[in-house]
């Protein structure tokens, strides 16, 4: 091949390139979002005024924070592991 016939095939490929990417970038879907509504529990809050002690089955939280969570888990619905002794 002589110089000139090299030039212009790596013209041709970095055109093909630049044209190719951005079809492949139409044609991806958005990932759906997830509403968050007002009725959905938050782990950092208690389920209710007594619970001092509450999970959603991977963090383990109290009035004062919350436990790190798992690599692979999966929270689940908040729920009370203890609740505050009467007072007399």
């Amino acid at each position: 091949m002589t110089k000139s016939a090299l030039g212009f095939n790596a013209i041709g490929l970095l055109l093909s390139s630049l044209t190719v990417g951005p079809v492949f970038a139409v044609d991806l879907s958005k990932p759906e979002t997830r509403s968050t509504s007002p009725t959905e529990k938050s782990i950092f809050a208690a389920p209710d005024a007594t619970c001092v002690v509450w999970t959603d089955g991977c963090r383990n939280c109290t009035k004062d924070g919350c436990s790190n969570i798992g690599i692979a888990c999966q929270p689940g619905e908040v729920r009370c592991l203890s609740q505050a002794k009467p007072t007399r």
